[in-house]
């Protein structure tokens, strides 16, 4: 193990020291904010689940941080729960600012939202603190959120009633080949990257088009995407918030918040399984149409807590350890390695390949959860290998660990909670080859 491990949590805790942004907000807000941006220069916003992650690493690191991060995240929240997926705090920074901030309704913050990680980082604060006090005093509106993503993202005539996310943006996984058919990338021809921002903007003023009313954008019928990561994580936030109403013994709010996750993960479970591929895959458009791209994505209901264990070892044996399609060197990639689309090349597009740490992160937590204890540890040892080649890099070459993208990247600092929540052992723990191995043997 290098020294730099060996001071990984003091590397940790500099980088998002350094990435701190804190001062009075500008569009004539008058808010004070903090938060902690991704990396700098890249990306100088706040942004919904990065930040989420953030709180969830300075739940071990610092706790007064990760509280005023939480804080700042509610501040410009709508009365119906809604909150944006980026929070425009300094107003514009890049050319890509002035070219979307236009479609939005507000100036202050954008009009899409995010995969839902807010139930975990208010569940991270307790954790550290058990304040029960604090959750009280926060709960509401963070089930005001889950309620509003409820309410107003399925479709109520569609038969698969989970939720719709209406840009690409609101997955976090901007630019992969899971929406090149949704928004009719051609990857056939060249310029893909100039291909993407067109419907990227496309996307936008479809929305804005809309009014941003989902009745609107329902009948409109661009893109709708039942994204599997977004509801999954959704699914686990209800049972997190169900959790935290337990600890108020608020029974009634717990009881609803899994009888709704129950049903969405049935449903999800139900359609969106590929039996013969061994892999979920989401739809989009009201006639739920089949994407079959194997990504990541695919391994992300894991993370269900009632996957059956036929569909988790299917997910675990006969792909992530696949050395074809997810088991790289320096795993997982964000594209199976056998994708036509997989790429490993720096091209200004997002997620077509690399390996990225939260979704490892994702993964390490659903293998524990399943009982696959062993495939969790080698996962996390492989991934403490980047970072002690590459630091905490935006994303990772998926075979050789070379770091790509942004350095000092807020959200590879999730490594931090896998040492700590997760695994709760030191380091030479982690980092013990020789137990990994003899725990493969046969009848250990």
């Amino acid at each position: 193990m290098s020294e730099y491990i060996k001071d990984i949590d003091v590397k940790a805790s500099t980088i998002l020291e350094n990435n701190i942004q804190e001062d009075i907000a500008q569009n004539n807000l008058n808010i004070k904010y903090f938060y902690i941006c991704p990396s700098i220069p890249e990306y100088q916003h706040q942004w919904l689940w990065d930040s989420c992650f953030h709180i969830i690493v300075n739940s071990h690191l610092n706790i007064e941080y990760a509280k005023k991060e939480f804080e700042t995240l509610l501040k410009l929240q709508e009365d119906n729960g809604f909150l944006p997926h980026i929070y425009y705090w300094k107003g514009n920074i890049t050319q890509i600012d002035q070219l979307v901030r236009k479609y939005y309704k507000f100036l202050s913050k954008s009009s899409i939202t995010q995969t839902p990680i807010l139930a975990d980082a208010l569940c991270s604060i307790y954790r550290a603190e058990k304040n029960i006090e604090y959750i009280r005093t926060y709960i509401g509106a963070v089930r005001d959120f889950y309620d509003f993503l409820y309410t107003t993202r399925r479709n109520p005539v569609d038969p698969i009633s989970l939720l719709n996310i209406i840009h690409v943006w609101e997955s976090g996984i901007d630019n992969s080949p899971l929406y090149d058919a949704p928004l009719n990338i051609d990857t056939s021809k060249e310029k893909l990257p100039s291909q993407w921002m067109k419907a990227l903007l496309e996307q936008l003023n479809i929305l804005n088009l809309c009014e941003w009313n989902m009745e609107k954008i329902f009948e409109m019928n661009f893109f709708l995407f039942k994204d599997i990561l977004f509801n999954c994580t959704f699914i686990e936030g209800y049972r997190l918030l169900a959790e935290l109403y337990d600890q108020l013994e608020e029974k009634g709010e717990a009881e609803t918040c899994i009888k709704r996750a129950d049903e969405m993960e049935t449903i999800l479970i139900r359609e969106f399984w590929d039996k013969e591929e061994g892999l979920f895959f989401g739809t989009y458009g009201n006639e739920n149409k089949i994407n079959k791209v194997k990504t990541s994505l695919s391994l992300i209901p894991l993370i269900l807590t009632n996957l059956p264990n036929n569909i988790a070892a299917t997910l675990v044996f006969d792909h992530l350890l696949n050395e074809e399609e997810f088991w790289s060197d320096f795993p997982i990639p964000s594209v199976a390695l056998d994708e036509p689309t997989f790429s490993d090349q720096e091209t200004g597009l997002l997620w077509r390949g690399p390996s990225w740490i939260n979704i490892n992160w994702f993964i390490i937590k659903g293998l524990k959860k399943h009982g696959f204890e062993n495939v969790a540890l080698q996962l996390a040892q492989r991934t403490f290998d980047l970072i002690e080649k590459s630091g905490f890099s935006e994303y990772y070459h998926p075979q050789t660990g070379e770091a790509m993208g942004a350095r000092d990247f807020g959200w590879s600092t999730l490594v931090i909670d896998i040492k700590k929540q997760l695994f709760d052992f030191d380091l030479d723990f982690i980092f013990d080859k020789e137990w990994t191995r003899i725990k493969r043997l046969p009848g250990f």
